[in-house]
């Protein structure tokens, strides 16, 4: 109660799987500055071009410094190389962009592991100054879809991913009490603290 909630507007479609993004805040002033940016269907690959993908941001007054830039995003599907890339350039075109020189933190599904990536991909998408702290952390499992819509659990190999980020500069932003916790969604509910470096 007292919460001002927006979702990514885009999911009007009864058919087809667009962002599912969500963002809530009891402040009018952080409600008010909620902004959905699509992402070119150039720019996507697979299932996810055929999807309204985006990314919602909304900024949050900090005190003494310029806002928090929040970041919230749901990159593109699929395990081809070329999802891949299409997640690499959603990094480079739309994300980069928005967090250079800001207090800013990327959250969300990015359907990639960030310790995989090399240092150029790292370089050329934008995230070489950036600290993911849920690196190494296993936040979405499928063990939600085994038990409510019965997929086999023989040969699943979606139940230890490390597919979100928490992506922050340490060099303006600290986040401490990171907290995962499992429910009944495939990604895991996290929450955490975040203060001016």
């Amino acid at each position: 109660e007292g919460y001002t909630c927006v979702r990514d507007l885009g999911c009007n479609d009864p058919f087809f799987n667009h962002s599912g993004l969500f963002m809530a805040s009891r402040s009018s002033r952080v409600a008010d500055s909620i902004a959905f940016t699509p992402i070119a269907p150039e720019h996507t690959s697979g299932i996810t071009y055929w999807c309204n993908r985006g990314l919602l941001t909304a900024d949050i007054p900090m005190q003494d410094s310029q806002p928090l830039k929040v970041i919230n995003i749901h990159l593109n599907a699929g395990s081809s190389p070329q999802d891949q890339e299409s997640r690499l350039q959603q990094f480079q075109h739309y994300i980069a962009p928005l967090v250079q020189g800001q207090h800013a933190l990327v959250v969300g599904d990015s359907n990639l592991d960030t310790a995989a990536l090399s240092e150029g991909q790292k370089e050329i998408a934008g995230l070489s100054h950036l600290v993911n702290a849920l690196e190494g952390k296993v936040t979405c499992t499928d063990e939600a879809k085994h038990t409510s819509n019965g997929k086999p659990r023989e040969g699943c190999d979606d139940c230890q991913e490390r597919i979100d980020v928490a992506l922050f500069d340490p060099l303006r932003v600290a986040i401490s009490d990171l907290k995962i916790q499992p429910g009944n969604s495939d990604h895991h509910a996290i929450s955490l603290f975040l203060r001016q470096a």
